[in-house]
């Protein structure tokens, strides 16, 4: 499976210019398309959230899930 610079930045929590960056930096490793768009491996991706201890666990899964919100009304 592979991400789209911004469906890699929706599962890391940052922006797509972010992603982009740290792809041209060489901390992300990806590839581009004929068409010139770059593209990131599920593995990749997992090896660079590993890296930088992101914590977060649902790359794998191809979803961004966010905790459950709790509202405390007093």
């Amino acid at each position: 499976m592979f991400y789209t610079t911004r469906q890699a930045a929706d599962l890391l929590g940052v922006s797509p210019p972010t992603v982009i960056k740290w792809i041209e930096q060489g901390r992300l490793r990806a590839h581009r398309t004929p068409g010139g768009h770059r593209r990131i491996s599920q593995d990749a991706l997992l090896n660079f959230e590993q890296s930088v201890g992101n914590g977060r666990t649902d790359v794998h899964e191809g979803v961004n899930q966010t905790p459950d919100l709790r509202v405390l009304v007093v």
